[in-house]
């Protein structure tokens, strides 16, 4: 399975997922499970458990530039981040064209001028809001950990028959959606042309 075209181009990565290694990767998996048990058993939240390692770094800090002064030993090292115009000129420059295409989403979604998307992106925020309070967050990023180190392993081993199953897969979901869309989504009105000025 090539990882690449799914946004991993790090040959570390993909070693790691694909357990090349399997001593490495099967101690990354234990060590995200292990953590994963920990936080939910802890019962902090994403917030409380953000603030609270805030706290300590900020405590820390203070405490070791203050000490640092009596004893004669330097102060933490810590970097001073400054922006330069170019550098955020650039990067302003990328967002702006993502920024109005997402905007433009936005609209056309809010407006509700292209009805099938309204009704798509409203499903989905359905569904996701449905599988959301099924799951507690960390339970949520331990899955995509866990589904990350198998998925991509388990198709690389049974390729030819995930394929075959996928595509009697395909046929039964190409099938129900000509009927929802013979007796739902045709009915629903047709964004109109824009008018040009």
């Amino acid at each position: 399975m090539d990882l690449a075209k799914y946004g991993i181009k790090d040959p570390k990565v993909q070693d790691l997922l694909m357990w090349a290694d399997p001593k490495k990767s099967g101690m990354t998996l234990g060590g995200a499970t292990v953590a994963y048990f920990f936080l939910e058993k802890s019962g902090y939240t994403m917030l409380s458990l953000l603030s609270n390692a805030l706290l300590i770094i900020v405590v820390a800090c203070f405490l070791w530039s203050n000490l640092a002064g009596i004893i004669g030993r330097p102060p933490p090292p810590i970097p001073k981040i400054e922006l330069k115009e170019a550098d955020v000129r650039s990067v302003t420059d990328l967002a702006v064209a993502h920024f109005n295409k997402a905007s433009a989403f936005v609209y056309q979604v809010l407006t509700g001028s292209d009805m099938m998307l309204s009704v798509k992106v409203g499903g989905g925020l359905w569904l996701a809001g449905k599988l959301g309070g099924l799951f507690h967050f960390f339970t949520m990023i331990y899955m995509a950990v866990l589904v990350a180190f198998t998925v991509p392993k388990v198709y690389q081993l049974k390729q030819k028959e995930i394929d075959e199953l996928l595509a009697i897969a395909m046929v039964h979901v190409k099938k129900y959606y000509a009927v929802i869309e013979a007796n739902v989504l045709s009915k629903l009105p047709k964004s109109a042309p824009k008018k040009e000025e």
